[in-house]
């Protein structure tokens, strides 16, 4: 006969290879788990090199850019939004614009803008209504990537588009067009829901200033462009900005 002790002893080793296998699995599913992460498609690009990790200050309706001192002005009547205006300047506030509070058209926006660059390369981010507050309104964010903009358009032509048509019911990209010194992209989207049709598009400027790449994302109704010229034609840069643009890209 199996005594007692016998007994008590199996089942303690029994428990504790239970144990150590439900640990193992654990690990394997972490381990698996975190290298899925690193590999969406939709994730942040994790562009080569330390981050600066910009930020912006507010003189009056004057955005000023830390640490590059490049300079935009926005429109005051986004300034008198209330409870709180719409401008997410220091480093805090922008890491804040990956809460989208569940709303499928700003997720959708953000993981668009996501697939071109990291958000440690945003200065700013400043809009008519709140990003985050299920609100649909006008808004821009500034980035400064040290990719080229043959890089960003060929981000923008490939992982944004993929994104897009992943998040919105549909999406198209215009052809690429000029504006000014700027190249020009625009993602326009159809998204529906239960009581809502949206039309919006995602326009990215690009130019390229020092050794920067300065990227304007626009976010914005269909037709709900009369603040972008004014904001362009207001960018100014401390250095030396290229004043021509390339026709073609790989």
């Amino acid at each position: 006969m199996v005594s007692k002790s016998s007994m008590a002893l199996g089942v303690e080793w029994s428990c504790k290879r239970i144990l150590l296998l439900n640990l193992l699995l654990l690990y394997v599913v972490f381990v698996c788990g975190c290298s899925q992460l690193n590999n969406l498609p939709f994730a942040a690009v994790d562009d080569a090199g330390t981050a600066e990790e910009p930020y912006s200050e507010l003189e009056g309706n004057l955005v000023r850019t830390v640490p590059y001192g490049a300079t935009f002005r926005i429109p005051e009547k986004w300034l008198e939004w209330k409870p709180y205006p719409n401008v997410f300047l220091s480093r805090e506030e922008i890491r804040d614009l990956t809460n989208t509070n569940g709303f499928d058209s700003i997720i959708g926006e953000a993981r668009t803008v996501a697939s071109v660059v990291s958000l440690e390369y945003c200065a700013g981010h400043m809009g008519h209504q709140r990003w985050n507050a299920g609100i649909v309104s006008d808004q821009v964010r500034i980035y400064f990537p040290a990719d080229t903009t043959d890089e960003l358009a060929s981000r923008i032509e490939n992982g944004a588009m993929l994104a897009a048509t992943s998040s919105f019911k549909k999406a198209s990209l215009q052809t690429e067009s000029t504006h000014g010194h700027w190249r020009k992209f625009t993602i326009e989207y159809l998204q529906t829901g239960e009581h809502t049709i949206l039309f919006r598009e995602i326009d990215f400027y690009l130019r390229r200033c020092t050794d920067k790449s300065v990227l304007f994302v626009f976010m914005h109704s269909v037709g709900g462009t009369e603040y972008i010229n004014p904001i362009l034609e207001s960018f100014s840069w401390p250095g030396q900005c290229a004043d021509t643009i390339p026709t073609s890209h790989n």
